[in-house]
């Protein structure tokens, strides 16, 4: 991705909303974050590497699949790129990744893949039960970020 940060690098802010019904808010450390409700809660680590650009991951946890998203994001705010994964609970997963040009998504990788080995799986039968959850929010400005938001009165 064209801006990744350091494996061991801490991130610069913590987010997390408990539940669907939870307002973000954030969080000084990682363990300080609350076990978070599956499908509905939702954590957001933030990185603003060295070049300024930014780094977000989110992680949603759910019943039946886990989504990780990670975005850059220009140092002017705009989306660059997005990394997205699905991990499930029956043994597959999907990833999707690309950069953003004219405000789309376009895909550079595109899979299936087996959770245990990594290895690509042709599609499986219950994707497209879960069709809605393969597709990966885009977030086109930073400024769209939901934990970025000012709270609602």
């Amino acid at each position: 991705m064209q801006c990744s940060v350091g494996g061991n690098t801490p991130a610069t802010r913590i987010f997390a909303r408990v539940g669907e019904q939870s307002a973000w808010r954030e969080y000084p450390t990682q363990r300080s974050v609350p076990m978070l409700q599956n499908d509905g809660g939702e954590s957001a680590l933030l990185w603003k590497p060295g070049d300024r650009k930014t780094l977000v991951k989110i992680e949603e946890p759910g019943e039946d699949f886990n989504s990780y998203s990670t975005y850059c994001f220009s140092k002017n705010g705009v989306l660059i790129a997005i990394d997205f994964e699905l991990r499930t609970a029956w043994g597959w997963g999907y990833r999707m990744a690309g950069p953003i040009v004219a405000g789309a998504l376009v895909s550079k990788v595109s899979e299936f893949f087996d959770t245990r080995t990594g290895q690509v799986v042709p599609r499986p039968q219950e994707a497209d039960a879960i069709a809605e959850a393969l597709k990966p929010r885009l977030y086109l400005n930073r400024s769209k970020l939901p934990f970025l938001q000012p709270p609602r009165p």
